[in-house]
Parts: C-alpha cells; sequence; structure tokens
C-alpha cells in the first residue's frame, strides 16, 4: 500500500488510517479539481448576470468640461460644466433589459452544471474505490488457493526425488502456481494505479512514497435495487438534463433578445451643477433631457442576429432531447446490468464452498493416486474463478448502482 497525507488545504495534520466511501467522497467534493473549476463558472455566470442587471438602474456620474476660445459668442451655452448626471440607459424597452433574464437562466444552468461536476467526479470516486475492494478482495483469495498449490507441490517433491511422481505433474503444478503469481502480481500492479488515481481525485499526496498507513473501509453488505423498472421520467432530477433545460429557455430568450433590437432605445438624463458659455458666467441649475432612438436600416444586421439565435435554440433543443433519451437507455441498460451482476453474484456465492470443496478432495485424491493432475488443476482451476468471479460480479454490481445514482441525481446507495 501507498501512504497518503492530506494536503495544505484539508484540517488534518495526518491522514486517516482508514477511508471509507463516505470519506473519500467528502473529500472529493471539497478538493477535487473539476468541481473546483465549476464553481469558478457559477461565479463567471454570477458576475456577468450582475453586470447585465446593473444596466437596469441609472447611473451616477460626475461630468465636467472646459472649453475656451478667442470668440466666447462661437461657445455653446453648456460648453463649461461641472454638475451630477443621473442617467438611465437601459429601460424596459431595450434588449439589454431583456438579457438580464437570459442571464438568470444562465447561472442557473451553470448552478446545475457544477451539480452535474459534483456527481460526475462522485461517480469517478465510486468506480475506483469498487476497483481498488475487488482487487484487494482478489488478491487475498488467490493467496487462500496459492497455499493450497504450494503445500500440493512440497508433497509432491519428496516422491519425484525417489521417483514415484510423473514430471510432467511437478511442471503442471509449477505453471498453475506461475499463472496463480502472474495474475497476483497484475493485480498488484493495477491496485497501486488506482490507489494512486484516488489519491489524486481526492487531492491526498504523498509523504513518503508508501501507502501503509491508509487503508479502505471493506463493504460487505449489498444494498437492494430502490426500483425494478426504468422509465423516462426517472432521469428527470439528472442535473445534466436540468443544465441543458436551463441552456434551451436561455437561448430562446436570445432569439426576444434579438428581436428587441428594433425596438426604440430611449435615453434619460437629468444634470444637477454648474453651466456657462464661458468659465466666468456659469450658473448653478438642472437639465432634463430625454431621447430616442429608433433603428431604420441596418443592412439585415438584426435579422442575421434573429437567424443566428433560432437556429441556437434549435440546436439547445436537439441537444436536451438527445441527452434525455440517452440518459434514458443508460439507465435502462445500468439497471439490466445490476440485475444480472447481482444473479451472477448470488449464483458464484452459493458455489464457492462447492468449488473449494471439489477442488481440496481433488488435491486430497490426487496425493493417494486416485486421480491424475489434470483433475486436481482443473478442479483448482475451477475453485480460483468462481472466487474471482464472485467478487468481479459483486462490486460491478455496486458500480452499476453508482451509475444509477449518476443518471438519476440521486445519492441512494453512498452510505454502503
Amino acid at each position: 500500500m501507498l501512504m497518503l497525507g492530506l494536503n495544505s488545504r484539508t484540517a488534518q495534520a495526518e491522514s486517516p488510517k482508514e477511508l471509507s466511501l463516505t470519506d473519500c467522497l467528502n473529500l472529493a467534493r471539497s478538493q477535487s479539481l473539476q468541481t473546483l473549476q465549476s464553481s469558478f463558472n457559477v461565479k463567471f455566470v454570477e458576475a456577468s448576470r450582475h453586470e447585465i442587471e446593473s444596466a437596469r438602474r441609472p447611473s451616477l456620474s460626475g461630468v465636467g468640461a472646459f472649453e475656451k476660445s478667442d470668440d466666447v459668442n462661437t461657445q455653446l451655452p453648456d460648453a463649461n460644466k461641472a454638475v451630477l448626471r443621473l442617467e438611465q440607459t437601459a429601460l424596459p424597452f431595450t434588449s439589454s433589459w431583456i438579457r438580464a433574464n437570459q442571464k438568470q437562466f444562465e447561472l442557473r444552468a451553470a448552478e446545475f452544471a457544477h451539480l452535474e461536476s459534483e456527481l460526475d467526479v462522485s461517480l469517478l470516486v465510486k468506480q475506483l474505490y469498487f476497483s481498488i475492494l475487488r482487487d484487494q478482495d482478489a488478491i487475498l483469495r488467490l493467496n487462500e488457493v496459492e497455499v493450497q498449490l504450494k503445500a500440493l507441490l512440497n508433497s509432491l517433491i519428496p516422491r519425484y526425488s525417489i521417483g514415484r511422481t510423473l514430471p510432467f505433474d511437478i511442471i503442471k503444478i509449477k505453471s498453475s502456481l506461475s499463472d496463480l503469481v502472474r495474475t497476483q502480481e497484475l493485480t498488484e500492479a493495477q491496485l497501486d494505479v488506482e490507489k494512486t488515481q484516488l489519491a489524486q481525485l481526492i487531492r491526498l499526496s504523498s509523504h513518503d512514497g508508501s501507502y501503509d498507513k491508509v487503508s479502505f473501509k471493506t463493504i460487505s453488505n449489498l444494498p437492494k435495487l430502490a426500483f425494478e423498472d426504468a422509465n423516462p421520467k426517472s432521469v428527470e432530477a439528472n442535473p445534466s438534463i436540468h443544465a441543458l433545460t436551463e441552456q434551451l429557455h436561455a437561448a430562446e430568450i436570445g432569439v426576444t433578445v434579438a428581436k428587441a433590437n428594433r425596438y426604440p432605445s430611449f435615453i434619460g438624463a437629468f444634470e444637477y451643477g454648474y453651466t456657462g458659455q464661458s468659465a466666468n458666467d456659469m450658473n448653478r441649475g438642472w437639465s432634463l433631457t430625454f431621447g430616442l432612438k429608433l433603428p431604420l436600416f441596418d443592412w439585415g444586421m438584426i435579422s442575421s442576429q434573429i437567424a443566428q439565435e433560432s437556429t441556437n435554440t434549435q440546436i439547445s433543443r436537439v441537444k436536451y432531447e438527445i441527452a434525455k433519451e440517452k440518459a434514458a437507455l443508460d439507465l435502462n441498460e445500468a439497471l439490466g446490468l445490476a440485475k444480472a451482476h447481482l444473479a451472477d453474484r448470488n449464483r458464484l456465492q452459493a458455489l464457492i464452498p462447492e468449488t473449494k470443496k471439489a477442488s481440496l478432495i481433488s488435491i486430497d485424491r490426487y496425493k493417494r493416486g486416485a486421480v491424475g493432475i489434470l483433475e486436481a488443476s482443473e478442479a483448482t482451476n475451477l475453485w480460483i474463478q468462481t472466487l474471482l468471479g464472485e467478487r468481479s460480479s459483486f462490486y460491478n454490481f455496486l458500480t452499476d448502482l453508482a451509475k444509477i445514482d449518476r443518471l438519476r441525481g440521486t445519492s441512494e446507495y453512498e452510505s454502503l
């Protein structure tokens, strides 16, 4: 194992000795770079929304102007001024006012995207966690079989030395042991990679290059399926679907924003302060101004903007429908696989005692000369396959449940 320690962002000084699935999920949600990036995106969209909404409110500014020429009569009555100006540039008739509503939907889409990122990270954590436990269990079971094969080999070597055992029998057992050791080594290498990936995902750092102080809490009981049949409505809580829904609403408002560019633009301003034709005769007073801007001809620019936004709306709607259909199909597939893996695990679990017994009996009969080495070896291989198959189906079922949680946008299978 590797020795993992919490990085500087955590409050703990040392790594816990045992991490549960809940511990790993909490670390990932609070520290993973993926969720951090999506949270920054939410802040960015929030700032953008605030910028647009600010245009709805009047702006207050100070205005100063100084003009001097050789002929004062050529200067305007307010050529020189020092005033406060209150201006409203985004009344409800302009596109800026409508765009603020669009930004609100974009913000909600970003928030759902953040939740989507958290669930994606959680799914990856679960997959790695279950893979680690699967490989650890596989190594333990391979060790159990290795003990039996080594005991058989040790019992044959003395017999072989006096000519009572065929050379093929020794080679067969050594070959089986070699295959077993190779499987163990490959599994251990894979286990090391999975632990490193999980450590990186939940932002754990290595202190001295070993994982000896961190272990992962085992899972012994399987949860029950929360539902038996999948239907399209089962994915309505999926944050990915919600994010696309809000993006669709934002795109629809985008069409309205583009059309609003054809509406009149109103500008109202109020000034109070000192104005005058020259700097020497400035007087205090106020002025109120209203302006109207009506687009008459723009070479088809606004029509092009409307066409772009309409096409974007159609694209968003198609994306939403595709994602919803795919999520429903994936949920149906995950549910089917969960049922198959659960049934397979139950069958193999019932076979384990029988295959173990058959293997041990075959080895014992071989020692007494009642059966050949091929029968004893085949019985042992069957035992190995049953052990590994049961563990694989066990954790595949848990992975299926994790996928179901992700597709349904729930967390029913996190407390294992």
